[in-house]
């Protein structure tokens, strides 16, 4: 409900501060929307991981992602 994201939302800006204050980075786990991905990247989380970006894949599929080169990959554009 929208108490228990805007909470949320707060204690994840504050983990942020927290860490960038540590100069350490961040990396969310678990992005699965465009919405969530734009409120990280809003707040300043330094990496992202989520089916947002990719589902789990067989390691002989990991090289391809990386390079870029799955044709579904290059479909999406996300922004930087």
């Amino acid at each position: 409900d929208g108490v228990h994201e805007v909470s949320g939302f707060s204690i994840m800006r504050a983990l942020m501060t927290l860490a960038h204050t540590l100069q350490k980075q961040t990396v969310a786990e678990g992005v699965e929307t465009l919405k969530q991905f734009h409120q990280l990247q809003q707040i300043g989380c330094d990496l992202f991981q989520g089916y947002l970006f990719s589902e789990p894949l067989p390691a002989s599929e990991i090289e391809q992602l990386l390079v870029g080169t799955l044709p579904w990959l290059k479909e999406h554009s996300f922004p930087r």
